[in-house]
């Protein structure tokens, strides 16, 4: 006889059971062990832990698959050591950091091995999602996911305002491998308002990991340029090419005037 159903059923009557006992306990689903990372699950529970593997470059396509099904804030995105557990890869911080920042932040790894300056990094990516949470897991945020081309992963959220006329956009650009064009295509941002004027702004710590750079290309990332919203719309910006294995993190915003 069919029991599946059943057996599904049964498991979201125990777990209502359970918080209804106990309001304060978070569950967080698994997403294959436990086999129930499905939409009647997510009433019953917090997170969706999305893979065993944290290795920030696996991540990279494993989050981008989930992202199609899973709202970014339900979704267990760590910031894993390195070497990784799993994989053995080394990873830069940054890396790392930015691949999980989107998610359902989470440290795993032993604080008490990382440097000094590592962990002032550490404390600053944390403390640097916390403060753009309201925009990363909004209900009224737009999720941003473009195709990957020539191993360019760029993906991110983006909120607005009509009545303000306000925009808020925050987006990885991440490298997976090695580029075959010496010049990556320029980065078009699908911005609310094209007459308005939009500023770019480099977020983190450490210095931006470009193969090269000219200083106009980084005038433009620095926050202090206005750039219509046209412009970011039809000719894109002329980001620098990456480093494999490595990622930057933007910061876009309407310009009050």
């Amino acid at each position: 006889r069919a029991a599946v159903s059943r057996q599904t059923h049964a498991a979201y009557a125990l777990m209502a059971r359970v918080r209804k006992a106990h309001p304060g306990l978070e569950i967080e689903n698994c997403a294959s062990g436990g086999g129930r990372a499905d939409y009647g699950a997510l009433r019953h529970t917090h997170r969706v832990w999305v893979s065993d593997c944290t290795d920030a470059l696996e991540r990279l396509s494993i989050q981008q698959g989930a992202r199609r099904f899973l709202p970014p804030e339900v979704m267990g995105c760590h910031i894993s050591a390195s070497p990784n557990h799993q994989t053995h890869r080394k990873h830069t911080l940054a890396f790392r950091a930015i691949v999980a920042f989107f998610g359902h932040l989470g440290v795993e790894l032993n604080p008490l091995q990382l440097s000094d300056v590592e962990r002032e990094e550490l404390a600053m990516w944390i403390g640097l999602h916390k403060s753009l949470r309201y925009v990363l897991h909004s209900p009224s945020s737009t999720i941003i996911d473009y195709p990957v081309v020539d191993g360019r992963h760029v993906f991110g959220v983006m909120a607005g305002s009509s009545k303000t006329r306000e925009e808020h956009l925050i987006v990885a650009v991440a490298q997976s491998t090695q580029t075959l064009q010496e010049q990556p295509l320029p980065l078009t941002l699908p911005v609310y308002w094209p007459e308005s004027h939009y500023t770019v702004k480099l977020l983190g710590p450490t210095p931006p990991p470009f193969v090269r750079s000219h200083p106009q290309q980084l005038a433009l990332l620095s926050g202090d340029t206005a750039i219509a919203g046209g412009l970011l719309q039809s000719l894109g910006l002329n980001i620098p090419q990456l480093y494999p294995e490595s990622a930057i993190l933007l910061e876009i915003k309407t310009v009050k005037e």
